[in-house]
């Protein structure tokens, strides 16, 4: 069976700023207020955040697991992440998109029979550790001896 599940979770980048001109006997002359991240600013965080062409893996690694417990803003690991089978915790592939927009993706030979139910973007190799920048909830998908397993991050970083 040819499956393939999409989940949606946004990222948003605000950097706000406030001028404050006070006049000599301490009152308020002027206040300027604004807020728009630049596309050269979300490309800095996109290039910091995953590509590993300065020598590091930053938000590159792929996790799967087999909880199905609800995904909290507080969560900072899977809750049941898999190993063996074919799928532990691996660097994935980064490439650049659009403008804020860059994919990891991973793809897994799978050696057993596994029930996925979550699945997590992480900064580091070592399976059930931080940071994790995302997890998201699957719906069961079943794995089996012999498949492959391809799993694509798509991250947006957008200003706000």
């Amino acid at each position: 069976m040819n499956e393939k599940k999409t989940f949606k979770s946004q990222v948003g980048v605000g950097a706000n700023v406030r001028l404050t001109v006070y006049r000599p006997d301490g009152s308020i002359k002027q206040v300027a207020k604004g807020n728009l991240t630049v596309s050269a600013g979300l490309e800095w965080i996109k290039e910091h955040a995953h590509d590993s062409a300065d020598g590091t893996n930053i938000m590159e690694f792929v996790e799967v697991g087999t909880s199905s417990q609800a995904v909290a803003a507080g969560d900072t690991t899977l809750i049941a992440y898999t190993s063996g089978n074919g799928l532990d915790r691996a660097l994935g592939t980064y490439a650049s998109g659009a403008t804020g927009v860059c994919t990891v993706t991973k793809s897994f030979s799978v050696t057993g029979t596994v029930a996925i139910e979550e699945c997590g973007l992480f900064g580091v190799v070592t399976a059930n550790t931080v940071p994790m920048l995302a997890r998201v909830l699957t719906g069961t998908v079943t794995v089996n001896n012999g498949d492959t397993l391809e799993v694509v991050w798509t991250v947006t970083y957008t200003s706000t």
